[in-house]
């Protein structure tokens, strides 16, 4: 199954009076959680996951004390929930030893930073929950309780810390920066969590950021073919004269998007905002780091765990920082919306495979105007009322007999998975092994993603098709 994302315009050969945008994920109001009052979660980075053995929603976090009766310094913690909203300390104390324990829901205790929560299929179940800290990589059975396993660097790197397993090439890819205090992005590989590759440089910022922008962390998010980077920015103030040289105190953090292929190599999409800090005085009016990303099926949506802070960079009051989670529709990273009237985009030439299209779409709902008096053509119905139609070519672009605009029922609502029909209930399966051209026309509507079993094709392999009439494609691993 392939799902084809608009991060660019790689997969399409026409794109017609439409524009691109980037999703907007919402906070969820309910989802501000701030933690006993001796803590300060401002750097919490929450890795989120449902517990199936015990049926409930975990967090394992971390936050500094900023009690004054108390040393400053980090300590590992552990929140549980129903609904993944509605957080509570699980009290560890009867199960988990604790040195210089000071918090009912510790799990660990030490100074460094850990991030990075990850679940790792390939691992025995006692280690298959992982964090990284700062050094050390760490594992637990359930995220209660955790031991370190090894070092995945020789010297110690600030958070954030991230892995992903890559399934191109079957292995860890372990992301973060390559020294303390350097903010730029770099990836090691492992297969075993014993060796790791030299880091490989990734992103920086570049000369098309705002003056005195840093590159603050990237979590990677594996999703349907695609990594997809939850970019943080560190908007920073230049030192006055005779202070340190480095930004630290003030700034604020937000996030942009970037996406690969493969993991490694790594572009940025539109510069817009992803996730933005909200307005003085919220608890993300100061810096926001969205890490986790949970699938929610029951809801069609994706959440996205972050920690905040109302404060600026740097900044631990007591209750400045919280733990919050954004709401973003299934796929809703980018789309692709219709500018004034009709857009139309249509891809390059596809081998389809067979079953049904799908398409992540978004109308503007379905109404019935007043019309002028006097027959209307399809195009002109459409014009009025709006919404989304499909059309199936040959792979030169000309429209095969039953697949056309016309003829397919148009739909106006919001829907992650419709499948589009033409007159007679014929669907897209009829045409399996064949070689096609997908196009949509879209009227006051965005679409976010499409889905099918489809390979796109190159010149070359178009060719041998029409050569051969056979649409049958074997491909190695992707670059």
């Amino acid at each position: 199954m392939t799902a084809l994302l608009f991060f660019d315009d790689n997969a399409l050969s026409i794109r017609e009076n439409v524009i691109r945008g980037v999703g907007k994920p919402t906070l969820i109001p309910e989802s501000v959680w701030y933690d006993d009052d001796r803590l300060n979660t401002h750097w919490g980075y929450p890795g989120v996951f449902f517990d199936a053995a015990d049926a409930v929603w975990r967090m394992v976090y971390q936050a500094r004390i900023v009690d004054s009766n108390a040393p400053d310094r980090l300590v590992k913690l552990v929140a549980e929930s129903d609904d993944g909203l509605d957080w509570h300390g699980r009290d560890t104390r009867a199960t988990v030893t604790v040195p210089n324990r000071q918090f009912r829901h510790q799990v660990a205790d030490s100074g460094s930073e850990w991030c990075g929560l990850y679940i790792d299929a390939h691992a025995p179940p006692d280690t298959r929950i992982k964090k990284l800290g700062e050094r050390k990589v760490w594992a637990s059975p359930d995220g209660i309780h955790w031991k370190q396993i090894g070092d995945w660097r020789s010297s110690k790197v600030d958070a954030p810390m991230i892995a992903v397993w890559n399934s191109l090439y079957n292995k860890h890819f372990v992301y973060g920066r390559p020294a303390e205090g350097d903010r730029r992005w770099t990836v090691r590989q492992t297969e075993d969590w014993r060796a790791f590759t030299d880091p490989v440089l990734l992103l920086q910022s570049d000369g098309q950021d705002e003056p005195l922008t840093d590159l603050y962390g990237m979590p990677v998010l594996a999703y349907e073919g695609w990594y997809i980077g939850l970019l943080w920015l560190y908007h920073g103030a230049a030192p006055a004269a005779g202070e340190w040289p480095y930004r630290f105190t003030g700034g604020k953090v937000d996030c942009q998007l970037a996406y690969s292929l493969n993991g490694i190599g790594w572009q940025r999409t539109r510069r817009d905002t992803f996730i933005g800090c909200g307005e003085p005085g919220t608890p993300t009016g100061g810096c926001v780091y969205p890490l986790t990303v949970v699938k929610r099926p029951e809801t069609d949506a994706l959440w996205i765990y972050a920690s905040a802070s109302a404060t600026e960079h740097g900044l631990t009051p007591k209750r400045g920082g919280s733990i919050v989670a954004y709401r973003l529709r299934r796929d809703g990273f980018v789309y692709l919306e219709s500018r004034s009237g009709v857009g139309r985009i249509a891809t390059k030439p596809i081998c389809w495979q067979g079953g049904e299209l799908r398409l992540n779409v978004q109308g503007q709902g379905d109404y019935t105007p007043r019309l002028p008096s006097g027959d209307q053509t399809p195009y002109q119905r459409f014009m009025t009322q709006g919404g989304i139609r499909v059309q199936i070519n040959d792979p030169r672009g000309r429209p095969i007999e039953g697949y056309t605009f016309d003829e397919c029922t148009r739909f106006a609502g919001d829907s992650v998975d419709w499948c589009p029909t033409w007159a007679g209930s014929r669907t897209l399966d009829t045409l399996r092994g064949t070689a096609i051209q997908v196009a949509i026309q879209l009227n006051n509507a965005r679409l976010y993603a499409v889905r099918g079993d489809f390979q796109s094709l190159c010149p070359r392999e178009l060719l041998t098709i029409e050569e051969t009439g056979r649409c049958s494609i074997a491909r190695g691993r992707s670059l």
